[in-house]
């Protein structure tokens, strides 16, 4: 017998994939007004996280800002069956540009595979179905705590032929065995990483413990690397590709790590809202330094694997 919570989720994908465009958004605002007046998790780790990045704001403009992001995650929620169930048809009609398509290209063209650093920000998973629709893509994950959520992530990203690599030392070798042989690899680069996985670097001018995998990669492969997002417009989405900084891969982890959280600020405070702030980006603290957040065993919305 399934489990329920699966069944729960199946159906939810199920649902919110087939509603209409505006249906949709008028959903996430009912879920994110939830979220707040419940001051769930996600509304609490919300705020927290914008208070500390955006101190410069008055407290009404921070409040405005949090909320507005809050429906930002309940939409990624809704739009989970969009991207991860049904004929891709229905993303690419709300499809309205791809910008900076010669940056990716550009990247690739040395034939030594190419990084696409794709922070949670917009629609993540629609911009993994659009990369695996141009040829052979594998992606790193790190399994979300919650199992139907994970289950669910795998298989909906594995469906447009997307490879999966865990974050463990098996999928690091198949993760160079990709970019040997000239493929496209997606990876999520604002994740905490574990112990022996990261150093600490500036994001928002806050300490971040930042992961070194990337520029790793690139000093071993000599890869191509490019900056991608899927940002949300009113009426459907724009893909974006940047180029990167070469600071991503000096030896110096430091360096690499801070030119890494550089370019995803950048990124961010084009369209702030847009980030997932949910996510307690700085959990883990230099030794000595006081804790950020208020402990709770209360599940957030989304995953952030």
């Amino acid at each position: 017998m399934r489990d329920p919570r699966s069944l729960l989720l199946t159906a939810w994908l199920a649902t919110t994939g087939l509603l209409p465009w505006r249906l949709r958004r008028a959903l996430a605002w009912l879920l994110a007004a939830t979220l707040w007046v419940f001051a769930t998790r996600s509304a609490r780790t919300t705020r927290r996280n914008i208070e500390l990045c955006f101190p410069a704001l008055d407290h009404g403009a921070q409040r405005e800002l949090a909320r507005h992001s809050l429906w930002h995650t309940a939409l990624l929620a809704c739009e989970l069956g969009l991207a991860w169930r049904g004929p891709a048809v229905r993303w690419q009609r709300r499809l309205r540009a791809v910008e900076g398509i010669e940056h990716l290209e550009r990247a690739a063209h040395a034939g030594k595979g190419v990084l696409v650093l794709v922070p949670h920000f917009g629609n993540w998973e629609v911009l993994g179905q659009f990369l695996a629709a141009r040829g052979p893509l594998t992606a790193l994950y790190r399994e979300a705590r919650q199992g139907a959520l994970a289950e669910a992530a795998l298989a909906g990203r594995a469906r447009s032929g997307a490879r999966m690599a865990p974050a463990t030392r098996a999928g690091v070798a198949r993760l160079l065995r990709s970019l040997h042989a000239g493929e496209t690899l997606f990876v999520l680069p604002d994740q905490q990483p574990d112990e022996s996985g990261g150093v600490f670097a500036d994001f928002f001018g806050i300490p971040a413990f930042t992961p070194t995998i990337v520029a790793g990669l690139l000093r071993r492969t000599g890869s191509g690397c490019v900056m991608g997002a899927c940002e949300r417009r009113r009426d459907g989405f724009v893909i974006r590709f940047e180029p990167t900084d070469a600071a991503l891969a000096d030896a110096d982890p430091v360096t690499a790590a801070s030119a890494l959280n550089a370019a995803i600020e950048r990124l961010v405070r084009r369209a702030p809202a847009q980030y997932q702030w949910e996510y307690r980006r700085f959990a883990r603290r230099p030794p000595g330094a006081p804790r950020l957040y208020a402990s709770s065993r209360t599940p957030s919305l989304t995953s952030s694997a």
